[in-house]
Parts: C-alpha cells; structure tokens; sequence
C-alpha cells in the first residue's frame, strides 16, 4: 500500500533495418525488421508480493493481540528487468 518512487538511468536503443527490391517501374517489395531494447524496467507483475504472514492478522490467528513473528508480509521492493521487442514488417508498393 502507498506510493514508492525511485529515479533510476536506463538506456532504450533501436535498431531498424531495412531492405526494398523494384519488381517493375511500378512495384516493388519492402522488407524491414526492428528491435528496441529497455533496461531497468520496473513491470507491475514483478512488484506483488504474494507472500504473507499469518500471524499479522487476527482472523488467522484468532487472537486480537497475537504478536507478530517474522516480517510483515507482504512488503514492497522494487524489481528491474530488461525488456525487448522485435518486430517485422513486409510490404508491397503499387504505384498507378
């Protein structure tokens, strides 16, 4: 629960390449692919922590002033992972 920030660097490059081939004066075929690559991505799936602790609570103990043993669970912390994307793209041109 709550709000957590953090201002971290990442790098984000690109790729494109690209190649086209004229059939006729007036067609002609494109082929290109491209990849992009994310560093320290914080993706929401990797933040829940579907970790708890029983004996915080007093419907699974049963007992209002039951104290608590380990760390209160779940918790937040912050998880980073690489993220990449490819993609291919062919096309046809028809000029009239």
């Amino acid at each position: 629960m709550g709000g957590h920030s953090r201002t971290v660097f990442a790098v984000v490059p690109e790729l494109r390449l690209g190649v086209g081939y004229r059939l006729t004066p007036a067609t002609s075929l494109h082929f290109g692919y491209s990849a992009l690559f994310a560093s320290d991505v914080a993706r929401p799936g990797n933040h829940v922590n579907r970790s708890i602790n029983p004996t915080q609570s007093a419907s699974w103990t049963e007992d209002p002033n039951a104290a608590l043993t380990g760390p209160a669970q779940p918790s937040f912390s912050f998880h980073s992972s690489s993220f990449w994307a490819q993609g291919v793209s062919l096309g046809v041109n028809v000029r009239f």
